[in-house]
């Protein structure tokens, strides 16, 4: 066996695409204190604000590279979303929705249950801009995040039975 290497034509624009003014910069990536970034917005400060897998936001100055951790939030941060206020959003697999208000403080909880049930594994939030309306979603109202394959699992077998 002798692998070959293909290469992709060049991508041309197909008529009626919008292009991008002016032109996306380069990508680059930006090393982090951590790993398993799920999440990343811009803050109202145009800085970048993401969660790893240590409970750490980290904020991030595209411009110098700087990474500084910014809140630990005890648990572990997936999804995100930025207030104009400078307020973050966090979804919290093991704590719940929070928000941070901003620098120099903690986050609060404002979710970590429904209907006395403990809210399992938070994953994304937004807010709606025109009332201020926040949704957000849970993963598994059943497994936790350490225990995500059980949620598969669970989910395949469901999908794939066909009762006879």
């Amino acid at each position: 066996m002798e692998p070959v290497r293909w290469s992709p034509p060049t991508a041309t624009p197909r008529a009626g695409t919008r292009q991008s003014s002016p032109p996306m910069p380069a990508v680059r990536r930006v090393e982090l204190p951590g790993a398993g970034p799920e999440d990343v917005v811009f803050g109202a400060d145009g800085l970048v604000y993401t969660g790893i897998d240590d409970g750490r936001i980290l904020r991030v100055d595209l411009l110098s590279g700087a990474v500084e951790t910014v809140l630990n939030t005890g648990g572990r941060p997936l999804g995100l979303c930025a207030g104009s206020d400078g307020s973050l959003l966090i979804c919290d697999a093991h704590r719940g929705l929070l928000r941070w208000p901003g620098t120099g403080t903690e986050a609060d909880v404002l979710v970590d249950a429904i209907e006395g049930v403990p809210l399992n594994m938070a994953s994304n939030v937004v807010r709606d801009p025109g009332d201020g309306t926040v949704y957000f979603t849970a993963s598994s109202r059943r497994w936790p995040l350490d225990q995500w394959m059980g949620d598969l699992d669970e989910s395949a077998l469901a999908v794939t039975h066909v009762p006879a």
